[in-house]
Order: structure tokens, then C-alpha cells, then sequence
């Protein structure tokens, strides 16, 4: 369980087929830096950064 105090802003985007089917499942979080070191903080306590903890999930990781 990871527990923080901060701001983040999720943002989910779907895309789904003609039979109702999701084929496309976007999540966009945009944080402040504090927050941001808290996750990469948590990720490196299982050995990963946090690049590497969301593409071993099967998860893309863009910065921007």
C-alpha cells in the first residue's frame, strides 16, 4: 500500500471495439515532483526505478 500526501491528477482514456471490448486503456498521471519521488521511491524499494516497474506491468512510461 503506498500512502502519500500531494497533488496528482489521473486521467483515463478507452477505446473499445464494436463489440464492446476495451482494445485500448490509456492512464495519465500528471504529479509534482514531490509525488514523483515518493513513486520512484517506492519502486526502488523493489529493486526497480519506476520506468521499469510500469513496463514490467505491461505498461508504457513517457515523460513529458
Amino acid at each position: 500500500m503506498v500512502l502519500m500526501s500531494g497533488c496528482i491528477n489521473m486521467s483515463f482514456e478507452s477505446k473499445v471495439n464494436k463489440n464492446g471490448e476495451i482494445v485500448q486503456y490509456n492512464m495519465i498521471m500528471d504529479t509534482n515532483s514531490f509525488v514523483y519521488g515518493m513513486l520512484n521511491s517506492q519502486a526502488s524499494e523493489n529493486g526497480e526505478s519506476l520506468r521499469e516497474s510500469v513496463t514490467s506491468q505491461g505498461g508504457d512510461y513517457k515523460e513529458e
